[in-house]
C-alpha cells in the first residue's frame, strides 16, 4: 500500500518540487563559489599591480635622476624616462586587445565557469 501512496499525483509532485528546490539551490551555492573564486583571484591581482606600480615609480624616479647624471642634467633624464614610458604607452594602446582585453576577458569567463574545484 505504501508503495501505491509514493507514485500517486500529491507525493510525485512533492517530490519533484523537492527535486527543483535541491537543483535551484546547488546552482545558487555553485555560482556563489565561482563569483567567490573570482573575486579572491581579481583582488590578489589587484593588490600585486599595486605593488607592481610603487615598484615602477620608485624605479622611474631612480631611472631619471640616473640618466640626469649621464646627461649632466636632471631634466634631460626625466625626459628620456617619459619618452620610453610614451613609447611603451604607444604599443600597449596598438595591442591591448590581443594581449590585454581578450585575455582578462577569457580568463574572467572560464573562472566563473569553472566547475567542480
Amino acid at each position: 500500500m505504501e508503495k501505491a501512496d509514493e507514485f500517486n499525483n500529491d507525493g510525485l509532485f512533492e517530490r519533484a518540487k523537492d527535486y527543483l528546490d535541491t537543483n535551484i539551490e546547488l546552482k545558487k551555492l555553485t555560482i556563489v563559489q565561482a563569483v567567490a573564486k573570482t573575486g579572491g583571484s581579481a583582488a590578489s591581482k589587484i593588490i600585486l599591480t599595486i605593488v607592481a606600480v610603487f615598484f615602477l615609480f620608485f624605479l622611474s624616479i631612480g631611472a631619471g635622476f640616473y640618466f640626469g647624471e649621464l646627461l649632466s642634467s636632471i631634466y634631460k633624464g626625466f625626459f628620456v624616462v617619459t619618452a620610453f614610458y610614451l613609447l611603451v604607452g604607444i604599443i600597449v594602446v596598438l595591442m591591448s586587445k590581443n594581449y590585454i582585453q581578450n585575455p582578462i576577458t577569457d580568463w574572467l569567463i572560464s573562472k566563473i565557469l569553472k566547475k567542480g574545484e
